[in-house]
C-alpha cells in the first residue's frame, strides 16, 4: 500500500534532494577530472601528492555521490525498505568521511604551506637546470598563475631566485626563463626581446611570487570545494533524516 499525506511529502521532498545530491556530485566530479587534467604541473612543485591526490578522492567521491544518490531516488520512489537502509548508511560513511577530512585539512593547513615553500625552493635550485618535466612544470605554473620566482624573504623581489640556478646565476642575458615575461589577453609576449634582454622590470617581468600565487591559488580551488562540501554535507544530512521516516513509515 503506497504512501498518503505526510509520508508522501516526504517521500517527493527525499526525491527532491537526492536530485540536488545528484547534481553535487557531478559537480565533484567535474572538479576532480579538471584538477587531473589541467593542473597536473602543480603536484610537481607542491612537494606532495595531496593536490592530486585530492583530485582522485573528488572523482571517486563524486561518483559514489551519484550511485548512491540514484540509490535514494529509487529506494524513495519504490518505497522499498531495503534500499532506504542501504542509503541511510553508506551516505552516513560519507558524511563522516567527509567531516574527517575537512578537519584533518584545518589542522594541517600551515604544515601544508611550510612544506609547499621548502619543496618549491628545492626544485628551482636543484631540479629546474636537471629535470625537463619540473622545468615545464615551473613555466606552466608561471605562465598560468603570472608569477616568476619565489621569494627568499620580504624585500627580494621573486625573480632574483632565478639567479641561484646553474642556467641563469651568469650576469649576462638572458635573467629569466621565458615564462616569466608578460603578456597581453591574447597570450603574445608584449615585449619578448626587452623581457629576456635587460634586467627585469615590472614592464616586462610578473612581479608576483609563485609561491604566493601557488598558494592562493590553491586555497581558492580549497574554498570552492569546501562550499561545495558543505552543500553537499547538509542535503545528505536532510536525505538521512527522511530516509529514516520513510523507513518507519514504509509497512
Amino acid at each position: 500500500m503506497g504512501l498518503h499525506g505526510c509520508g508522501k511529502l516526504i517521500k517527493v521532498t527525499m526525491f527532491i534532494s537526492n536530485i540536488l545530491i545528484l547534481g553535487g556530485g557531478i559537480a565533484v566530479l567535474v572538479v576532480g577530472i579538471w584538477t587531473c587534467v589541467d593542473k597536473g604541473y602543480m603536484e610537481e612543485l607542491l612537494g606532495n601528492d595531496m593536490y592530486m591526490s585530492s583530485a582522485y578522492i573528488l572523482i571517486a567521491m563524486g561518483c559514489t555521490i551519484i550511485m548512491i544518490s540514484f540509490l535514494g531516488c529509487l529506494g524513495a520512489l519504490r518505497e522499498i525498505k531495503c534500499l532506504l537502509l542501504t542509503y541511510f548508511i553508506i551516505l552516513f560513511l560519507i558524511f563522516v568521511i567527509l567531516l574527517i577530512g575537512g578537519i584533518l585539512g584545518y589542522v594541517f593547513r600551515n604544515k601544508v604551506k611550510d612544506t609547499t615553500s621548502n619543496a618549491m625552493l628545492s626544485s628551482l635550485y636543484q631540479d629546474y637546470d636537471k629535470k625537463v618535466h619540473v622545468q615545464k612544470s615551473w613555466d606552466t605554473l608561471q605562465q598560468q598563475l603570472k608569477c616568476c620566482g619565489i621569494k627568499v624573504d620580504k624585500q627580494t623581489p621573486g625573480y632574483e631566485a632565478w639567479k641561484k640556478t646553474q642556467k641563469y646565476m651568469n650576469d649576462s642575458p638572458p635573467y629569466i626563463p621565458l615564462s616569466c615575461c608578460l603578456t597581453n589577453d591574447n597570450g603574445d609576449f608584449k615585449d619578448k626581446d626587452g623581457c629576456l634582454n635587460s634586467r627585469p622590470s615590472n614592464e616586462t617581468v610578473y612581479m608576483n611570487d609563485c609561491y604566493r600565487a601557488a598558494i592562493d591559488f590553491v586555497s581558492d580551488h580549497a574554498s570552492i570545494l569546501g562550499g561545495v562540501g558543505v552543500g553537499i554535507s547538509g542535503l545528505m544530512v536532510v536525505g538521512m533524516i527522511f530516509s529514516c521516516i520513510l523507513f518507519k513509515l514504509i509497512e
